[in-house]
C-alpha cells in the first residue's frame, strides 16, 4: 500500500495491516528470505569482537555500526517493501523471537516507498540489545546481556561518584566546515525535498512519515543547547511538524522565544548522530528542571561523556552548533506568525496509536546539509528498548538515594511502559511504601511501582512476579494516588497528563506490618544453602543433553 501524503483520505482501518496479519499473511522472516537463527524468545548473543575494531568514543553512527557488526549484533536485509509494511513486520517477529532487550540492529539497504525504491541504508534497533551499554564504553561483552548491562551501571555510577556525583563536561570544539562530514553535500530552497531520503511511515496508523529518530536542536537566550529526540511529521518537501510536548524543553525555548516577541525561532534536526548524542538527546541526562538540579550544555555534556570534545560546526542558515560527523542536519525556523497545525497520529511507546495534535508549531526547512549517500535511521517506537540506559538510571537512583539511602536499584522497563521497579534493602518497617509513594507522585512515568527486596532480580520478570505473589498483601501493602501526574500518551487517561496510580510495597512484611512471625524460606536458597554442589554437578553431567536438544 502506498504511503498516504499530508492531504490524502484518512486510512480506512480495512486497509490497516496488523502484526499477526502480516504474519500471517506474508510468512513473517521467510518473506524477506532470513530464517531464525534461535528458538523463540532466545536473545541474541554479543561476541567479543576480533582485534583492531574502533573502540569508544565513536565519532558517528557508523564507527558504531561497525562495532555493533564486530560484536555479532547487526543484521543486514539487501532490500524490504515497507510500503507492505515489511520492516515493521519483521521488527515484530524479530522481537518475538530474540526478546526486546535482545534483538539485532538492522541496516536495510534499500527500502519501497510511495511505489518507488528509495536507496538507503536504512537503519533501526541501533540501542535495543541490552550489551550496547558496555559496548558503548568499550566494556568487554559476556554474551549475557544481563551481566553486561550490570556491569555498565557499575561503571557509570563509579564515573558519577567519582565526579562527585555529576557528570562531567567538557566544551565542544568548532571545526571547519570542510571537515565536517555532514557538510560534504549542502542544499538549499527548491533543491530540498526530504521525500527523497528513506524516512518511513512506521505503521500503518501513522500520519504520515517521520524523521522520528532525530535530535531536534534548540536554544536558550543565554545560549544552552538542548537535544531532544521528538517525533516530527514530514508534512512537505521542506516541511516538518515539531512534536515537543509541553513539559519538555525544547518546547520551553520555542515558546520562551515567542513570548520574548520574537518572529521566527532558528531549529535544527540532527539525523544519524553518534550513539551518546543520541542517548543524550532521549533522556533527561542533563538534569531536570527544578532549583539544584544540575544543568548543562548537553554538547559539553557529550564531549564528558566521550572523555574529549564532541566536533561541531555551525549550521548554514543560522547560528547553531551541531555534531559534525552526523549524518544529516535539517535546518530550518519556527514562523511565529503562521498557524499551527495538526500533527499525528503516531504509534507511541506504550504500543498504542499515540493521539493526533491538533496545533503543533512546525519547521520550515532552509537547509540540509548531508554526507554523501547519508545513513538514515528509524526508531520502531512501542516495539523496542530504544536507547542505552545505564547513565540515565545512574542519574534516578542517586537522586532517590539522597531521600531513601536504603534503595539498591531502581528499574524502568521500557517493554512495560509505565511500570518502576525498587529493590530497597530493608532495615523496618514502612520504608517499602515510604519510597513506592515518593516515586508515584512524583514521575510521571510510574504509573504502577513496585518495591521488592533486594534479592529479587529486577531484569527478570518472572523472579518479580514470584515475589510479589508470595510477599504482597494487597492490604495494608498498598496505597492508592487517585490524582497524580501522568503523560500524554498513557491511552487509558479521560484528562490529558491525569492518572491514577498505585505504589506496591512487595517486601517481605515485617511483623508490625502485618506479615507472619516467621517468614517461609525461599525454597531455591534454601536448595542452594542445602546442596551448595548439586546444580554444577548436573550441569556437569547432562547439560550436553540439554544442549543437544535445544539444537534439535
Amino acid at each position: 500500500m502506498a504511503h498516504k501524503d499530508d492531504n490524502s483520505e484518512q486510512i480506512r482501518s480495512s486497509d490497516y495491516l496488523t502484526r499477526r496479519g502480516f504474519l500471517a499473511s506474508s510468512g513473517g522472516l521467510a518473506s524477506l528470505g532470513l530464517t531464525a537463527l534461535s528458538h523463540p524468545g532466545t536473545p541474541v548473543r554479543a561476541k567479543t569482537p576480533e582485534a583492531g575494531v574502533a573502540g569508544p568514543p565513536f565519532n558517528s553512527i557508523r564507527d558504531w555500526v561497525a562495532a555493533l557488526d564486530a560484536h555479532g549484533l547487526l543484521l543486514r536485509i539487501p532490500e524490504v517493501d515497507q510500503d507492505a509494511y515489511h520492516a515493521t513486520g519483521f521488527f515484530y517477529e524479530m522481537i518475538d523471537r530474540f526478546t526486546w532487550w535482545g534483538a539485532p540492529a538492522l541496516l536495510f539497504d534499500r527500502v519501497k516507498i510511495g511505489g518507488k525504491w528509495v536507496e538507503g541504508p536504512l537503519l533501526a534497533n541501533l540501542q535495543g540489545h541490552m550489551s550496547t551499554d558496555a559496548i558503548i564504553w568499550g566494556l568487554e561483552v559476556t554474551g549475557d546481556y544481563k551481566v553486561d548491562f550490570r556491569r555498565a551501571r557499575n561503571y557509570m555510577r563509579e564515573v558519577y561518584k567519582d565526579n562527585n556525583h555529576r557528570w562531567p563536561t567538557i566544551p565542544p570544539s568548532v571545526i571547519d566546515s570542510r571537515a565536517s562530514a555532514c557538510k560534504q553535500v549542502v542544499l538549499r530552497g527548491s533543491d530540498i525535498d526530504l521525500r527523497r531520503f528513506p524516512f518511513v511511515q512506521t505503521n500503518p496508523g501513522d500520519g504520515g512519515r517521520y524523521v522520528n529518530s532525530g535530535s531536534v536542536v534548540t536554544q536558550d537566550a543565554a545560549g544552552r543547547i538542548n537535544l531532544g529526540t521528538y517525533r516530527c511529521q514530514i508534512k512537505g518537501p521542506r516541511k516538518i511538524a515539531l512534536n515537543p510536548e509541553t513539559t519538555q524543553t525544547g518546547y520551553r525555548m520555542i515558546t520562551e522565544a515567542r513570548d520574548r516577541g520574537a518572529k521566527s525561532y532558528p531549529v535544527a534536526v540532527v539525523v544519524g548522530q553518534d550513539p551518546l548524542v543520541f542517548m543524550i538527546s532521549s533522556t533527561k541526562l542533563s538534569g531536570f528542571p527544578r532549583p539544584g538540579a544540575q544543568t548543562l550544555d548537553e554538547l559539553s555534556l557529550a564531549g564528558g561523556l566521550r572523555g574529549e570534545p564532541l566536533e561541531v560546526v555551525k549550521c548554514e542558515t543560522n547560528d547553531m552548533l551541531v555534531p559534525a560527523h552526523a549524518e544529516m542536519i535539517i535546518e530550518g525556523e519556527v514562523l511565529f506568525d503562521e498557524p499551527l497545525e495538526p500533527e499525528g497520529p503516531f504509534g507511541e511507546m506504550y504500543g498504542y496509536l499515540g493521539p493526533r495534535d491538533p496545533e503543533k508549531f512546525w519547521m520550515h526547512v532552509t537547509a540540509v546539509t548531508h554526507r554523501e549517500k547519508p545513513w538514515i535511521t528509524n526508531m520502531f517506537t512501542g516495539m523496542e528498548r530504544g536507547m542505552v540506559a545505564a547513565p540515565f538510571y545512574t542519574l534516578i537512583e542517586h537522586e532517590l538515594k539522597v531521600r531513601f539511602p536504603y534503595l539498591v536499584e531502581y528499574y524502568q522497563p521500557t517493554d512495560t511502559m509505565g511500570i518502576t521497579y525498587l529493590a530497597i534493602k530493608k532495615t523496618k518497617a514502612g520504608q517499602g511504601l515510604e519510597i513506592g509513594k515518593a516515586v508515584a507522585r512524583t514521575d510521571p512515568m510510574a504509573k504502577i511501582t513496585v518495591v521488592l527486596d533486594d534479592d529479587v532480580d529486577l531484569l527478570n520478570q518472572q523472579d518479580i512476579l514470584r515475589a510479589i505473589v508470595a510477599r504482597w498483601q494487597p492490604h495494608p501493602a498498598t496505597h492508592i494516588l487517585e490524582d497524580g501526574r501522568g503523560i500524554i500518551i498513557d491511552p487509558s487517561q479521560r484528562a490529558p497528563r491525569k492518572t491514577s496510580k498505585i505504589a506496591i510495597d512487595a517486601t517481605r512484611q515485617f511483623p508490625e506490618e502485618g506479615g507472619p512471625a516467621v517468614f517461609a524460606a525461599n525454597s531455591r536458597d534454601l536448595f542452594n544453602e542445602l546442596q551448595p554442589e548439586a546444580i554444577g554437578e548436573a550441569e556437569e553431567l547432562y547439560g550436553e543433553l540439554l544442549s543437544k536438544w535445544v539444537e534439535s
